[in-house]
């Protein structure tokens, strides 16, 4: 007759098979939260293609941004030197030598955009039609109504028969085809070049006395050669 039996060894054996493969309740429990917070591997992946793609998009937004900046403080910029150049002031170049030595060829003026009224001692630019046919650029010596005589003999230009003070010219004073005694008609000027000897101005007939309306502005200021900005 058979009987089921078991030895010693045998309990061992199931004793030490039960401790190898039971877990205690508290790491049940750890093992059980993991497996419920665990994230999918393509999940995970996700999260920070996620952040790059925030990150770009955030550092693509700048930049546009930036652009947008730049370009409209450009236009804001062109507008301004429209704005300048319409209502405020010209820009010519100096051709030939009769301003020397004040002004020398191929400097760049300033001059005002409009012009209500110029005083003697004025360097200005001068549309008006001439023997040239071509603007020109000269000082205001004799003002609406005023005389001026010519003193060559002691290199003196009078107005209303007083000395004028001049510290500007550069060659001696001479006679051009209109003689040396000028009177000045309301609304005009009598204007000569600082260079005396090397001038053609109000002394001559290709050029005579300057309607103010054809004065097309005054002389604020040297833009070339920089730096030599001030005109006396």
């Amino acid at each position: 007759m058979d009987n089921n039996f078991y030895t010693p060894n045998d309990t061992a054996d199931i004793s030490v098979e039960a401790e190898q493969t039971s877990v205690p309740e508290n790491e049940q429990e750890i093992i059980s939260e993991a497996e419920q917070t665990a994230v999918p591997e393509t999940e995970q992946s996700a999260v920070p293609e996620a952040a790059e793609k925030k990150e770009s998009d955030g550092f693509k937004g700048k930049l546009v941004s930036q652009i947008f900046d730049i370009a409209d403080v450009f236009i804001s910029a062109i507008i301004m030197i429209l704005i300048v150049f319409t209502f405020v002031f010209r820009f010519v170049g100096v051709v030939g030598t009769s301003m020397v030595n004040t002004l020398q060829e191929n400097d760049w003026l300033a001059i005002t955009a409009t012009t209500t009224k110029v005083d003697r001692g004025d360097i200005v630019v001068i549309t008006q039609p001439n023997y040239f046919n071509e603007p020109i650029i000269k000082r205001v010596v004799g003002l609406p109504g005023e005389t001026v005589d010519l003193d060559v003999e002691n290199q003196q230009v009078l107005i209303n028969g007083t000395p004028l003070e001049e510290n500007y010219t550069s060659s001696p004073l001479k006679l051009e085809d209109l003689g040396s005694h000028f009177e000045v008609p309301e609304g005009c000027v009598f204007v000569m070049g600082d260079n005396r000897s090397g001038s053609t101005d109000s002394r001559s007939v290709m050029v005579g006395m300057i309607d103010e309306d054809y004065i097309l502005g005054k002389v604020v200021f040297r833009l070339l050669p920089w730096g030599n900005f001030k005109v006396d």
